[in-house]
């Protein structure tokens, strides 16, 4: 059982947490059967709408959630501006070994999810009025997966697959108007949507044995996606559903083989490559954007593996191409969730480093970083009226290096020590890299420390945990969007640009008991 609560660093940004997990096993010399429920209560203030740059500098814990004005004019906030989630999951796993060597495994799962987030929406137009709505989500969502699994001296073989599908149901009450004749029942239904996703996906890997030393191994797989929706401008995007895709009726087909060579020169020393293909369908809210094209992506990869007596480091460069990628325009619908659109073509190539250092058997330094550059070509963007070609501009959320490095010390076996430091570089909002749209370079520090207590006659293990963040008070944000939209200026449109800012607490902690019976 779990339970967390958060006062939340910004205003009216609190959360309620409380989840269990229950599972039930069966285990004989060749079966293992396990029954698994376990499910999850979400009660949080409503804190995504971020706030503009000056508001960063006056006030970074202001939150406009649910902010209205009540008849003196006075400034107000609506008390039950949250959201509140439940999630149920139900699973069966059947794991079975078999005479002549093979492994089979079978599952069963079911999850259900209901909940809502409600608001305060004032009326900013003269014709509309003040109103309280809850927008609900209410879905279903439950399949199978299978596979069958076999070893020998020169082989490792998988086939597999599932089938899951998932039933959602989007739709919106008014609960309260502030001019009662606009409203005629309570719960009035002013959208009702649903969006529905089949998928069956079927694999088969191999990891061969060319000698003692060189293996090679692939992976295909075929995924097959059913894609039902119905999309109004309330369930998404205020106002607006791109033409055409109020209904969505669509049907992929992907087919996505990886295949690599391993070279294990000795225990302490390999080399690898490979080379993957990978596709993903849009979702519901892409459609409604205007985005319908699945995103493409080509991945070449080249690694090398080193342990030595006392140090161990892993190196893995990638080239990742894509066709159609779906990137993050910066903006946010009104469920608080970003929004993406298709770009042309695009890559990512860099270099991930992971390393280990034991100094000695109390300390320890664990380091890995990336460098990157992640471009898009010949990006188009409209602005101002017109359509215009910005080249080669960065990825947007995509900074060229982050680094991060843990210390470690044991002064006992019972209490470990960290000192946690993390760096990410200077990164844009705006896929057009407007200077406006540049989010600052940040530096943190964090110590966790977990100490384990001896209770013989009440717990097995007990183990107290403390984690400070940010133990420096760093004032930084992480995160930020980037929108603009067109005014008319004489005969020609005029394009206004703006950013908002998710502003990141100072020191903050967090403590935590483990009890193990």
């Amino acid at each position: 059982m779990s339970r967390i609560k958060s006062g939340g660093y910004i205003d009216r940004s609190g959360s309620k947490l409380r989840s269990y997990f229950l599972q039930a096993v069966y285990k004989d010399s060749n079966t293992l059967l396990k029954l698994l429920n376990f499910a999850g209560h979400e009660l949080t203030d409503q804190a995504w709408f971020g706030i503009d740059a000056s508001t960063l500098e006056s006030n970074r814990k202001y939150n406009p959630a649910g902010e209205y004005y009540d008849k003196n004019g006075d400034i107000k906030y609506y008390n039950n501006q949250d959201e509140d989630y439940k999630q149920d999951h139900y699973q069966i796993h059947w794991n079975q070994s078999y005479k002549n060597g093979w492994i089979s495994n079978f599952g069963l799962h079911y999850t259900y999810g209901r909940g809502y987030y409600e608001s305060y929406n004032v009326a900013y137009d003269t014709n509309l009025s003040d109103n309280i709505d809850r927008r609900w989500l209410d879905n279903n969502f439950y399949g199978l997966i299978f596979s069958l699994n076999d070893k020998s001296d020169d082989y490792n073989a998988i086939i597999g697959g599932s089938y899951n599908k998932y039933e959602g149901q989007h739709f919106g009450e008014y609960l309260w108007y502030a001019d009662s004749n606009k409203l005629n029942n309570y719960k009035e239904k002013f959208y009702d949507d649903y969006g529905n996703k089949s998928e069956f996906n079927f694999y088969a890997k191999l990891d061969y044995y060319l000698s003692q030393k060189l293996s090679i191994y692939g992976d295909l797989q075929f995924r097959s996606i059913n894609y039902n929706a119905s999309i109004t401008p309330y369930s998404v995007i205020l106002g607006y559903v791109e033409q055409g895709y109020e209904k969505i009726d669509k049907k992929f087909n992907f087919f996505n083989p990886k295949i690599g060579l391993f070279y294990n020169k000795n225990e302490n020393n390999q080399l690898y490559m490979s080379y993957a293909r990978a596709q993903r369908e849009p979702t519901r809210a892409d459609y409604a954007n205007g985005s319908p094209d699945p995103e493409k992506l080509d991945d070449f990869e080249l690694g090398w593996r080193r342990t030595f007596s006392s140090f161990s480091i892993n190196l893995n460069a990638f080239y990742m191409l894509y066709d159609d990628q779906l990137v993050l325009t910066g903006e946010r619908d009104i469920n608080g969730y970003e929004i993406r659109t298709n770009v042309g073509e695009s890559y990512r190539l860099g270099l991930e480093v992971d390393s280990k250092l034991y100094i000695n058997s109390s300390l320890n330094i664990e380091s890995n970083f990336s460098i990157s550059e992640n471009k898009n070509k010949n990006l188009f963007f409209s602005f101002d009226g017109e359509l215009r070609n910005y080249g080669n501009t960065d990825i947007a959320y995509s900074p060229n290096f982050i680094a991060n490095n843990i210390i470690n010390f044991s002064p006992t076996d019972k209490t470990l020590v960290s000192l946690r430091s993390n760096y990410v570089s200077e990164q844009f909002f705006a896929q057009i890299n407007s200077p406006i749209s540049k989010l600052d370079s940040f530096f943190i520090n964090d110590i966790n420390v977990v100490h384990e207590v001896l209770m013989p006659n009440f717990a097995d293990e007990l183990k107290i945990k403390l984690l400070l963040n940010n133990i420096f008070d760093v004032k930084y944000t992480s995160y930020g969007g980037y929108y603009t939209y067109d005014l008319p200026e004489g005969n020609s449109l005029k394009t206004y640009e703006g950013t908002y800012y998710y502003p990141q607490s100072g020191i903050n902690f967090l403590l935590g008991i483990d009890i193990k019976f």
